[in-house]
């Protein structure tokens, strides 16, 4: 079988929730582009919360943090 190993870049993306709110995390790879959704709905915890999404496709990303309401 195929032994090789392969690392790959990620971003850790990590954000202080409220309880009772829903988060979202966008990302987009030109700011002149549209915000596309990375994540699902994450529900509020009153801690932060880390989310880790490979970068391994694109060469620049920014991202940014949604909530309702």
């Amino acid at each position: 079988g195929d032994s090789t190993v392969k690392i790959y870049t990620a971003a850790e993306v990590v954000f202080d929730t409220v309880v009772g709110k829903n988060y979202q995390i966008q990302g987009v790879s030109s700011l002149s582009g549209g915000w596309q959704n990375i994540s699902g709905t994450i529900a509020g915890t009153g801690n932060s919360v880390s989310y880790v999404t490979p970068t391994r496709s694109n060469a620049q990303m920014f991202f940014r943090v949604t909530h309702t309401p």
